[in-house]
Parts: structure tokens; sequence; C-alpha cells
């Protein structure tokens, strides 16, 4: 059995590997950088900047993840729920990127404190932000969002639009998220409303 000390001496071994793979270089190239360095690269390549939530790349390895052990576990419960905000350009063209970013990061404080401790949130894109709830159904996962919504919307800082969808058979990270975002564009088209705007 391996003493505690070997154990702590192969852990930044591990991390430099899971890094490079990461990073798509040799692991040689990040031999010389000490273990609280290698900790500090992987947060800056795991968590968004602004946000603090999750990257996409970090967030689709997560999803990924979250897939098999669903499908391990021989269920389909999985929801996934794609977020765009509303107005995010015209608020910088007319309020200053400033006024945008808060938008972003009230978003995603919302988002985190109101999800469960197993779900997945990460930003996708500029305005947009993808939560996926493991071993939920669509009604699970709305039910969150709207509460969500709601906080925000009662906040007076911001509101989003939600598409949503549930894990296929023979779906990957992807293609779940892009019937979860054609929902959202759906739904959109059929109302103009500021209200709660779902599709699924």
């Amino acid at each position: 059995m391996p003493s505690e000390h070997s154990v702590e001496r192969h852990l930044p071994e591990e991390l430099r590997r899971q890094l490079a793979v990461q990073l798509q270089i040799d692991n040689s190239y990040l031999a010389a950088i000490p273990t609280d360095g290698l900790y500090r690269l992987r947060e800056q390549l795991n968590f968004d900047e602004l946000t603090g939530v999750l990257t996409r790349r970090a967030g689709m390895a997560a999803l990924e993840e979250a897939i098999a052990r669903v499908r391990l576990a021989g269920g389909s419960e999985l929801a996934v729920a794609f977020l765009d905000v509303d107005s995010l350009k015209a608020i910088n063209d007319t309020r200053g990127h400033a006024r945008g970013d808060l938008m972003l990061m009230a978003l995603a404080d919302v988002v985190r404190v109101t999800v469960r401790e197993e779900d997945i949130v990460f930003r996708y894109g500029g305005d947009e932000f993808v939560c996926a709830f493991p071993f939920a159904d669509l009604d699970e996962a709305g039910a969150l969002m709207r509460a969500a919504w709601r906080t925000l919307d009662g906040l007076g800082w911001c509101s989003f639009s939600a598409g949503f969808a549930e894990l296929r058979p023979d779906d990957d990270p992807s293609a779940l998220i892009a019937r979860a975002d054609e929902c959202l564009y759906a739904g959109r088209r059929r109302s103009q409303r500021r209200d709660w705007r779902v599709a699924q």
C-alpha cells in the first residue's frame, strides 16, 4: 500500500498529465511548474474569469461525465437548459460593457445558488450559459430555471430566455445542447413578451 508521502508525490504528476492533455502539449513543458502553480493553472483553465462558472471546455467534459454516470446507472434522466441573456447587446451598446458584465455575473451567481449541488453550470458563449441536471427531468429543470428567472427579474438586473432538452439514447453533449438551443430560439420566435420564456 503506498504511503501518504508517495501519494502526495504522484498527485502533481497526475495533474501535469491532465493539464498537458487539456492544453494539448507534452507534459514535460509543465515539469518546472510547482504544485501550487499547477493548481492555479487548472483554475484558470477550468473556470470562466468573469463569472466564476466552468468554461465551455471544462463544462462539456463535465457534461460528458454526467451522461456516462446516468447511463451507467441504467437511467436516461438528464435535462439540459440553454440560457441566453436577454438584450445584452443593446445594454452593451447603450450603457457600456461594464453594465453588461454585471448582468452576466448576476445571472451566473443566481443560477449557481439556485441549482442543486450536483448540477453543472458553464458559460457556453458570450451571453450563453448551459445548465445540466443529472438524474432530473424537464419539469425539475424547468422549475429550477424558473426560480432563477424570478429572482433575477425581482432584482431588476437582467432576464434570460431558456430552451430545454432531455437526454436521448444516441445523444452526446453537443447534440443534447444543440436541441436545447434550437428550442430556445423556437420559443423566442413564438413570443416576444418580456416574461419567462421556455421551450422544450
